[in-house]
């Protein structure tokens, strides 16, 4: 769950969303990511987990060509090792 507090903002929403993605695709835990009404400290924070929800992915949200790249190849490496043919 994520912690909220007065200076939380949009910026560490997308770290924390990030974070979560990466152990779920990368290092294949099973995650349970608890978002209430509390959390909504923004309407950025709404439009991100509505984007993540319809379509599995939120824009912009890996934004560095270098950053994303980094992550397709920590995926890749993980599916090898399970035995996943991508």
């Amino acid at each position: 769950q994520i912690k909220a507090h007065s200076r939380y903002g949009v910026e560490d929403f997308f770290e924390d969303l990030r974070t979560v993605m990466r152990r779920v695709g990368c290092d294949g835990e099973k995650i349970t990511f608890i978002f209430d009404e509390s959390n909504v400290l923004s309407s950025g924070f709404l439009e991100a987990m509505n984007a993540l929800l319809a379509s599995g992915e939120v824009p912009g949200l890996f934004e560095s060509g270098d950053e994303y790249n980094a992550l397709m190849n920590a995926c890749r490496d993980s599916a090898a090792r399970d035995g996943v043919i991508l």
